[in-house]
């Protein structure tokens, strides 16, 4: 399944365990956009951490996903999958004891079929 794809390839850029619920400090919600022969799905990594400068090194490896030239698509059990950044940004929370990092990733896929 795609989620299980997502929540791999998210933990391995930032060390953390990502859960698909809103439960924990890192999470992610995929939203369908689009079903064919490709489909396309919002993936949104949501973060949040008391630490604000260890939060900027872990967006900056959740960018890492982001492919920027046409010939790098990711190959992950059996998917094939492109990431392109939509949007994001972090907001402060309790008075800045918490910072809540949001990112909005686009995520072009296809399965390979066996």
């Amino acid at each position: 399944m795609l989620s299980h794809v997502v929540k791999k390839l998210l933990d391995d850029v930032t060390g953390l365990s990502f859960r698909p619920v809103h439960d924990s400090e890192a999470f992610y919600i995929l939203k369908p956009l689009e079903r064919g022969v490709i489909n396309r799905d919002v993936l949104e990594v949501r973060i949040i951490s008391s630490d604000f400068d260890n939060l900027e090194v872990l967006r900056a490896n959740v960018e890492c996903l982001i492919s920027f030239n046409k010939d790098n698509n990711r190959l992950v059990d059996d998917y094939s999958l492109r990431f392109a950044l939509s949007g994001g940004g972090i907001l402060p929370l309790h008075d800045f004891n918490l910072y809540d990092s949001s990112q909005f990733l686009t995520v072009t896929w296809f399965k390979k079929e066996r």
